[in-house]
């Protein structure tokens, strides 16, 4: 601790006084000559307490050394600075919707991945009405670029696929003080097939299950009752009751495919798949249920038009565009219909060729695809009936679909795979030549993004 001025004062009169006093006591007794002696030996013990005051109150460098300052109050906590705009666009860029940014001539400024994977890559720049051809989604933009608040409006896109979606429109200011419209786009097409197809399922059901419901339990009944001792009874009437719940697990289990592909019918494929290797598994699978009629399946066969080379060798064909099992499914419900309704003794065919068409969703002038046709030597269809053929439980012949065990849904399943695969189903039936179905695919080669929603 270092001494303070007090301190200096009472070292310095200690050292004083006892010479002033000695001085009193000569000046009585007649020693005044020394007098000024004594005095200057005092003041040069003053000026020396001065001095070692002084050097005290010096630090090393010959700067003052001050008082500690008193503690300062903490400060408040400054509030969080807005994100920096590179963290901004990467979280609009991480989220799952489209999301545009509109300024007030209707011109897209700024877009997130999920915007530019739905409208191109060059959306920004573009006029938002070529984009997105929706009048009721151009004028909530208008009205909140006007001042308006903001507000939900519902779009829905009927081709190539029926689509609905739900955009979000929001007033934002931007730079200098420019009002801008922010757009978010949410997909509600899944919701709402799975609503439909909620009531759908329910009808269906209620609808075809009844007859064989109805057929078991008077079975049961005539079991329990009259036929209880009937040997003979039994087993006729338990072998109907086995085909009845036959048919009704192959309902069920169509009913629940067709719905699972329904679901999923807005959502294209993005896979790659070899159509030979499925053909080839089909007719191995298959073959044993043509034999039971004397049929045969024959892969590799000449297309059905003229002038066109068909794949002899199905290894060959180029990949397409597709879901593995579902193009399983698909071909199989139409080699298995071939084989039901062809005449017994003959050849179902499949013939395959690369041919370019006009698909759904895609720009006129055709697109490479992959031709697939089924072709079998039945009765054939009625012109009339081709335009409903894929209609949910439509059948030409009813009475002679349900004693082959069909289902009613099999060509509504292949339509739903087709459609989803934004591939094309045609169908040329001869009445007593036979049926002819097409079915194109897009082949597996890079795909140009979607431009506009229309």
């Amino acid at each position: 601790m270092q001494p303070g001025l007090g301190d200096i004062w009472r070292l310095t009169g200690t050292a004083i006084l006892p010479p002033l006093l000695v001085l009193l006591l000569l000046a009585g007794g007649g020693w005044l000559a020394i007098a000024p002696a004594l005095i200057g030996a005092g003041l040069v013990i003053l000026l020396a307490g001065l001095g070692i005051y002084a050097w005290r109150r010096l630090e090393p460098s010959g700067t003052p050394v001050e008082e500690a300052p008193a503690a300062e109050p903490t400060p408040e906590p400054e509030p969080a600075e807005p994100p920096a705009p590179a963290v901004a666009d990467r979280v609009l860029q991480a989220l799952p919707d489209p999301v545009l940014l509109v300024d007030g001539e209707r011109h897209v400024i700024q877009a997130n991945a999920a915007a530019e994977s739905q409208f191109g890559r060059n959306a920004v720049g573009r006029d938002l009405s070529a984009m997105v051809r929706h009048p009721a989604l151009i004028d909530a933009v208008e009205a909140v670029l006007e001042g308006g608040p903001g507000r939900e409006v519902e779009l829905v896109f009927p081709v190539p696929v029926e689509r609905v979606l739900r955009a979000r429109v929001e007033p934002l200011v931007g730079e200098a003080d420019q009002l801008l419209a922010l757009i978010a786009i949410q997909d509600m097409t899944a919701a709402r097939r799975t609503d439909q197809m909620r009531a759908d399922f329910v009808a269906n059901v209620s609808h075809e299950l009844r007859t064989p419901l109805a057929s078991l339990i008077g079975f049961i009944e005539t079991l329990q009752g009259p036929a209880r001792d009937d040997p003979e009874a039994h087993e006729r009437f338990l072998a109907i009751m086995q085909q009845q719940s036959q048919r009704m697990a192959r309902l069920i289990a169509d009913l629940l495919s067709l719905s699972r592909i329904e679901l999923n019918e807005h959502k294209p494929p993005t896979g790659e798949t070899e159509l030979g290797p499925i053909l080839g598994g089909l007719a191995d699978a298959l073959g044993l249920k043509a034999a039971e009629r004397g049929m045969t399946i024959r892969l590799g066969a000449a297309a059905p038009i003229a002038g066109v080379d068909a794949f002899a060798d199905l290894t060959r064909m180029p990949a397409v565009q597709g879901d593995r099992d579902e193009l399983t499914q698909l071909f199989q419900n139409l080699i298995d219909n071939a084989i039901k309704y062809g005449r017994t003794g003959t050849a179902v065919r499949v013939a395959c060729w690369r041919e370019p068409v006009e698909l759904p969703g895609r720009r006129s002038g055709g697109r490479p695809s992959l031709a697939i046709a089924v072709i079998d030597e039945g009765e054939g269809i009625a012109r009339e009936h081709l335009p409903r053929l894929t209609e949910r439980f439509y059948r030409v012949d009813k009475a002679r679909s349900r004693d082959i065990g069909g289902t009613g849904l099999g060509l509504a399943i292949v339509k739903h795979i087709v459609s989803r695969h934004r591939g094309r189903l045609s169908v040329d039936s001869t009445p007593g030549v036979g049926s002819i179905f097409t079915v194109h695919l897009p082949l597996a080669e890079a795909r140009k993004p979607a431009r506009a929603l229309a």
